[in-house]
C-alpha cells in the first residue's frame, strides 16, 4: 500500500472523504442513523494539518483519495482519529493497512500506547478495533455538542475510550 502525508491542499478531499464515510448512506462505517450534518469542514482539516500537531496519512489511487487516518503523538501516546475508507473500498483490507501504517508512525514517534474514541453504539466498529488489539478503558466521553461535528439523532451519545499497548 502506498501512503503519503497530507498537505494543506489535501484538506478538501479529506473533508469530503470523512463526511462521505461517516455521514453518507453507504458503507459499514457510516453513522448517519446516529448523527445528522457534516462531520468536519475543509477549513478544520486544513487547520489540523497546518498546526503540525498531527498528521493525516493518505491512501490514494489514480489521484483519488480512498483512505485517511490522523495520528497525533504526545508524551508517548499516539491518538488515532479521523479514520475513514471510501465506502466503495471498504471490506478490502485497506482500513487494516492504514491502521498498521498509523501505528508504525506512532511507534517511530516514541508512542508506547495508542488511544482512540469510538461511539459506544457502534458495536461492529468496536469489534473491528478489539480484533486489532484495542481494549476499552472503561472511560466514556460525552458527545462534543457545539463543535460543528454534527447533531445527534439519539439521546446520550457517548464515546468509549480505547487503548492499545505497543
Amino acid at each position: 500500500m502506498h501512503t503519503s502525508i497530507a498537505q494543506p491542499q489535501d484538506a478538501t478531499a479529506i473533508c469530503n472523504l470523512l463526511n462521505l464515510a461517516y455521514r453518507g448512506a453507504q458503507g459499514w462505517t457510516n453513522e448517519s442513523h446516529l448523527i445528522a450534518g457534516i462531520r468536519t469542514t475543509a477549513n478544520d482539516v486544513k487547520q489540523q494539518i497546518e498546526s503540525g500537531e498531527s498528521i493525516f496519512i493518505l491512501h490514494k489511487m489514480a489521484n483519488n483519495l480512498h483512505g485517511c487516518i490522523a495520528v497525533e503523538c504526545h508524551d508517548g501516546v499516539a491518538h488515532i482519529g479521523s479514520f475513514a475508507v471510501a465506502p466503495n473500498c471498504q471490506n478490502m483490507g485497506m482500513g487494516k493497512k492504514l491502521l498498521d501504517v498509523a501505528e508504525a508512525h506512532g511507534v517511530k514517534q516514541g508512542a508506547h500506547r495508542f488511544k482512540m474514541q469510538v461511539l459506544s453504539t457502534r458495536t461492529e466498529l468496536l469489534d473491528f478495533y478489539y480484533r486489532r488489539g484495542y481494549q476499552a478503558t472503561g472511560e466514556e466521553v460525552d458527545f462534543p455538542y457545539g463543535l460543528n461535528v454534527g447533531e445527534p439523532k439519539v439521546m446520550d451519545l457517548k464515546f468509549l475510550v480505547l487503548n492499545k499497548l505497543v
